[in-house]
């Protein structure tokens, strides 16, 4: 078992050229989706050592390597004062390990790193997972947005020489995207030719075996499916760009089905539903079951009839959930923004409108497909779709191909 390192812990230093850090605001993120990347560089010459803040998650991730907690909040993102103290735990963090390469992920983990690695002349992976709630806003918090990319790419690119000589090294960074539309973005914003070798496309983390291993769903194995038994599935946190309140208006319209809410109110954000909101939901709706937060919930319905359904209109990078669902053979009802260029009319019932009614016209859709005995054969295409390109192995596999190359 790997020791939590705490902040009023000392840091022993390490040895040059032989640990990877990894980076991210949650424990949480880097036990969920980085997990078998961790196994793997155990396996490779590599130390894996983890970087972020406390939570539930802490423990397990520990258990899959060194931790070193970090304190940040999410909350106040854009407040530069918050960010000093945060900024130099990090630094000296990073100077006492002396790793190889430094991995982080989301937008301000990559601010971060962008400054360490510049300072201390560090090899880095920036992984985007998704440009976050910012990319959809305007006015000032959209000008801050673009400032803050911006600035992550020049220090990214930057190469320290001595005291105070710096200079361009574009192969220091390579900056990893996990979807076209955030790439193009990336590329317009700083006027970069799409054919720039820095910037990569890998699709999230990947579908995890448990899913590609797992039995075949009632929808492909049964040869009649009846409609009455349909259920409705939300997994994310119980934000309003996420959909959680469109999900649940829909649940008003099929008050015969039963709806199920994986996740939970996210006090750190100015987006979620409060939680006395989240009381006259949990009271009023009877046909709506909040589970809270459960690892792999979609496994909990492998011998039922589920619908996911991802009504978003968050900036997403890579929807696992989406992934997961069509690879366990189930339905997905999805917005155009969630689907994020990776997934298309034919593998899931896609909406422009995320509204209740929006949703309803799908639904009314995979009804359709049942009664035609069409919904079959669109499932297990889908499903070998996944398994062809989105597997967890083969986004390892790339993820650890960067390592070498950089």
């Amino acid at each position: 078992m790997s020791k939590i390192i705490k902040r009023s812990e000392k840091i022993k230093k390490n040895k040059p050229n032989k640990s990877i850090i990894l980076i991210a605001n949650s424990s949480w993120y880097l036990f969920h989706y980085r997990s078998k990347l961790i196994s793997q560089i155990k396996k490779s010459n590599f130390y894996p050592i983890a970087i972020a803040p406390k939570d539930k998650f802490s423990d397990k991730l520990s258990n899959l390597c060194q931790l070193v907690q970090w304190k940040i909040k999410s909350k106040n993102s854009l407040n530069i004062f918050s960010l000093i103290k945060p900024f130099f735990y990090l630094l000296s963090i990073v100077y006492k390990l002396k790793p190889y390469i430094i991995h982080s992920h989301t937008i301000k983990a990559n601010l971060f790193v962008s400054f360490v690695s510049c300072f201390l002349n560090y090899k880095s992976v920036l992984s985007f997972a998704g440009l976050g709630s910012l990319s959809n806003k305007n006015g000032l918090q959209k000008i801050i947005f673009v400032y803050i990319l911006k600035t992550i790419y020049i220090f990214s690119t930057i190469e320290k020489k001595g005291f105070f000589s710096w200079l361009r090294n574009y192969e220091r960074t390579i900056f990893i995207f996990q979807n076209i539309r955030d790439k193009s973005f990336f590329e317009q914003l700083l006027n970069l030719d799409d054919k720039n070798k820095q910037l990569r496309l890998i699709s999230g983390s990947g579908v995890p075996n448990i899913y590609v291993q797992s039995p075949t769903s009632v929808f492909i194995r049964e040869k009649k499916i009846n409609i009455k038994n349909l259920c409705f599935v939300y997994c994310a946190r119980l934000l309003r760009s996420k959909g959680i309140v469109d999900f649940l208006e829909l649940s008003k319209i099929y008050k015969k089905y039963k709806f199920y809410v994986y996740g939970e109110i996210d006090l750190n954000s100015k987006d979620s539903i409060t939680k006395s909101e989240y009381l006259n939901y949990k009271t009023n709706l009877s046909n709506v079951f909040f589970q809270e937060f459960k690892s792999n919930p979609l496994l909990n319905h492998k011998n039922d009839q589920p619908v996911l359904i991802v009504p978003s209109s968050y900036g997403e990078g890579f929807p696992r959930a989406i992934a997961e669902a069509i690879c366990l053979g189930f339905p997905v009802i999805a917005s155009e923004n969630a689907c994020a260029s990776h997934f298309n009319r034919n593998q899931v019932f896609m909406t422009k409108n995320c509204d209740a009614e929006s949703l309803k016209k799908q639904v009314m859709k995979i009804k359709k497909f049942i009664k035609n005995d069409q919904l079959r054969e669109l499932l297990i295409d889908s499903k070998k779709f996944i398994e062809d390109n989105y597997t967890e192995e083969l986004i390892v596999s790339k993820t650890l191909e960067i390592y070498e190359e950089i």
